[in-house]
């Protein structure tokens, strides 16, 4: 349905590949999404995870590892099937760490990541969710996980890359493990995690390849039961706030590239009650009443 380069190797040309590894992809050319969210912080957050050369290397949290095993059962069950998944062993016994050493030797050996069986079982059920939503499952029905996309921003002039969970027809669907899924904390999540910046950034991406994708889809899924799925399109509104962010940052990023400067914060910030705290707050009382002067 589209153009899609093969290659196992990071790219420095535009284009749509398939066949790069996620760890190729990340050690590749090309600023990210996670990358610019970096840059909002401050320059130097970015300069400290990928250019020091003394930057420790990244760990795989347990969360980020939940999120990948939930990633793979849902988009590329395939793969996901060929897990080892270890039965719960007590590992202090001599029978427990023999079955323990046995299913870490065959995951090296077949260059497969190991699983627990609960968390097999917990991501079963997730999987029955997600694909019990007839939204998005008709999304998955058609299209291409994992693709690697790279493009030259127009405006800055930076090498962009990015890499949608899912390509479908006409859609772009990214899948987000939550705490919650209602609207009220997904909206919360959406700001605070900056989505609105990756759907316009991936939107863009795609467009500037030649694919312009009617929408962007986010899969909100509670790692907990009952694992309640929602489905979030991202509204013209947000899109264009995030354009707006990420060619922002984009200027940034070009500019410390330029002068090979990654500053900090400013260093000096007055510190004031936020915007939304109560106008009624009285501080100094409120101060004085916590105080017990015994």
């Amino acid at each position: 349905m589209f153009n899609i380069k093969k290659t196992t190797t990071a790219p420095s040309e535009p284009g749509i590949y398939s066949g790069l590894s996620n760890a190729d992809y990340h050690a590749g050319p090309g600023i990210s999404k996670s990358g610019l969210d970096l840059i909002a912080r401050s320059p130097l957050h970015y300069w400290d995870a990928y250019i020091n050369p003394s930057r420790p290397q990244r760990v795989e949290t347990p969360a980020m590892a939940f999120g990948t095993a939930v990633h793979t059962a849902i988009l590329e069950p395939h793969d996901f099937a060929r897990w080892i998944v270890m039965d719960k062993v007590d590992a202090r016994t001599t029978a427990g760490k023999a079955a323990k050493a046995e299913a870490e030797a065959r995951a090296a050996a077949e260059g497969v990541p190991m699983i627990d069986s609960a968390t097999a079982a917990t991501i079963a059920r997730i999987s029955t969710q997600v694909f019990g939503h007839p939204m998005i499952s008709n999304i998955l029905d058609t299209g291409v996980p994992e693709l690697s996309v790279y493009w030259v921003d127009e405006d800055s002039g930076v090498f962009c890359r990015c890499r949608p969970d899912w390509l479908g027809a006409d859609c772009v669907l990214d899948l987000k493990t939550t705490e919650d899924a209602s609207p009220r904390a997904f909206t919360k999540s959406a700001y605070t995690y900056r989505y609105f910046v990756q759907a316009a950034f991936y939107m863009d991406g795609l467009a500037a390849n030649g694919l312009n994708m009617y929408e962007f889809i986010f899969a909100a899924i509670e790692k907990s039961s009952p694992h309640a799925v929602m489905a979030y399109p991202a509204g013209d509104a947000l899109i264009e706030a995030g354009r707006r962010e990420y060619k922002r940052l984009l200027r940034t990023y070009a500019d410390c590239l330029a002068g090979d400067a990654w500053p900090g914060y400013a260093g000096v910030w007055e510190l004031a009650l936020p915007r939304w705290a109560p106008e009624s707050l009285d501080f100094n009382n409120a101060l004085a009443s916590d105080v017990d002067f015994g």
